[in-house]
């Protein structure tokens, strides 16, 4: 399940990539995803992140490309928690998923 970070206190404020905070969730069994608008010279960053095991940073060109890969991003996520893989198959989903983003 994804709840907003800290009631929405970070919308608004600068994120890890210098941007505007958009959007920023986390998955109740340990993951986050922040979007961001004007990060540096590129219009949308969005980053993610399971706790103790990957972080991967992706950059859109228009608010609804952004929009599309937070949602994928987040599903795949979410998909990924939900299952009891092994060490192997951690290992292949996150090159999958950071090739894939």
């Amino acid at each position: 399940m994804w709840n907003i970070i800290n009631n929405g206190l970070t919308i608004g404020t600068e994120g890890s990539e210098s941007g505007i905070i958009l959007k920023d969730e986390e998955h109740c069994e340990g993951a986050r995803i922040t979007l961001e608008k004007d990060a540096h010279d590129i219009p949308f960053a969005i980053t993610c992140s399971i706790y103790g095991l990957m972080m991967h940073t992706t950059f859109a060109g228009s608010e609804q490309e952004a929009l599309g890969k937070y949602d994928e991003m987040k599903q795949c996520i979410q998909s990924f928690l939900s299952t009891d893989a092994s060490e192997e198959e951690i290992s292949n989903w996150c090159g999958l998923f950071t090739n894939k983003f």
